[in-house]
């Protein structure tokens, strides 16, 4: 599946002087196809996580389109678009992101689960894939960092989306971690999804098919 934006942007308004309409992302077209790794980097405040927002159906752009293949999915009511991202879109957001209530296998069960979907042989065959098979039943807080991510991104696949969403998904781990983390995201672009990685980290791009960047919201390819 194709996911594009045509002529997206987003505008915010904030009290100031002068002008109080901010665009945190200029108008701009986007393009990413199913198989390939996506990376956009640049600094903090620059827009990277409005777009990303806008592009997974979590942030209504104030202009523009948003298309996985035909499907404008901004023209889809709230529940329309909330059963369609739980079943086409993989989303990994900044920090920590798990239910500490809940189970290393039950986080990663949790988007099926809200929609009466339980499926634990995915969930297995995802912790074995990553590594973490053996705290199927730890909490979150037992967890490292960089454990935590890759719980976050079995969760993530766990409804075997069509496109993986990954904000800022390194910012907190180590070297060796990152270099897991990159390494799991190429190999699922690989296999079929479309990925997107939002980060700072200069070295994504030798993982990338396509690297973009973006400064005070401003979008461009390098």
């Amino acid at each position: 599946m194709r996911i594009r934006a045509e002529q997206i942007k987003k505008e915010f308004y904030r009290k100031s002087r002068g002008s109080n309409i901010f665009d945190a992302v200029s108008t701009c077209d986007f393009a990413m196809d199913e198989g390939t790794l996506t990376v956009i980097k640049g600094r903090s405040g620059g827009g990277k996580s409005t777009l990303i927002n806008m592009l997974s159906g979590i942030l209504v752009p104030t202009e523009g389109k948003v298309l996985y293949g035909d499907i404008d999915i901004y023209k889809m009511n709230d529940r329309e678009l909330s059963c369609y991202r739980n079943s086409h879109i993989g989303y990994v957001p900044q920090g920590k992101s798990a239910i500490a209530s809940l189970t290393v296998m039950e986080n990663i069960m949790l988007p099926g689960i809200l929609y009466g979907f339980r499926n634990e042989i995915e969930a297995v065959r995802l912790m074995d894939k990553f590594g973490i098979s053996h705290l199927r039943d730890a909490m979150p807080e037992e967890l490292s960092g960089g454990e935590l991510r890759r719980m976050a991104i079995a969760r993530a696949l766990i409804k075997k989306p069509d496109v993986l969403f990954a904000d800022e998904p390194t910012g907190d781990l180590d070297d060796e971690n990152t270099t897991t983390v990159f390494e799991i995201l190429r190999e699922v672009a690989d296999n079929g999804t479309a990925v997107l990685v939002v980060t700072h980290e200069s070295d994504a791009s030798k993982y990338a098919d396509k690297v973009f960047r973006m400064d005070a919201g401003e979008l461009s390819e390098e």
